[in-house]
């Protein structure tokens, strides 16, 4: 069944410290719009599903496998699953991320 959402009305959730999602579940795949403020540190993790994530604003440095990689506004990266990576804010960013299967909401330590 279809599923029209409003990403700019939704409330933001605090997953940790400085790291706040929109995400929104289908049957097969998961989208949320994440925001990071400058200084977030999301420690190195993996998980089962296929990632895209896309920068809207902003600027994101990460390591995905032993690759480094710099996202800035408009260059996203697919991570395949069971690939560790990480992310560091350096500046307030707005993502897009789109997750295949679904996930469950992120969870990290602060």
């Amino acid at each position: 069944m279809e599923k029209k959402f409003h990403f700019q009305v939704m409330e933001w959730e605090s997953i940790k410290n400085k790291f706040s999602i929109r995400q929104v579940d289908g049957k097969n795949i998961t989208i949320l719009n994440a925001q990071f403020e400058k200084g977030c540190l999301v420690e190195r993790h993996q998980h089962a599903n296929e990632q895209v994530s896309y920068v809207l604003k902003g600027c994101l440095k990460g390591t995905v496998g032993e690759n480094e990689y710099i996202l800035k506004e408009g260059y996203a990266i697919l991570i395949p699953p069971n690939i560790s990576h990480d992310w560091e804010a350096l500046e307030d960013t707005i993502t897009l991320e789109v997750f295949s299967p679904t996930r469950e909401k992120p969870q990290f330590n602060d």
